[in-house]
């Protein structure tokens, strides 16, 4: 079950869900191999702090999704770090990490 939520940091809407395809096989996996290290695992998912998976900004500050189109050619924000890329750069002035 997606979670999706409008960050108005990377200004976009994002999936803050713990549970994705790789997190339920690893669960499955760690139950089998061991009860307990399969309910520590579950534990670890349920109290782990929700962020946007871009910006890491926290769960408290995202909104409710947003539908309308945006304007994402003026800027541009690092995936790597969440910086503003200035509009022409192929890479992040902040960390370097190239731009998508």
């Amino acid at each position: 079950m997606s979670e999706i939520r409008y960050c108005p940091k990377c200004q976009r809407n994002v999936d803050i869900s713990p549970w994705d395809t790789t997190s339920v096989i690893i669960l499955i996996i760690l139950l089998i191999l061991g009860i307990i290290l399969g309910i520590i695992y579950l534990v670890y998912k349920l109290v782990k702090t929700k962020r946007c998976p871009v910006c890491g900004t926290l769960e408290m500050d995202l909104e409710s999704p947003r539908y309308e189109k945006f304007d994402h050619s003026a800027t541009t924000f690092c995936t790597n770090c969440g910086k503003e890329i200035p509009a022409g750069s192929k890479f992040c002035p902040e960390c370097g990490f190239a731009k998508n």
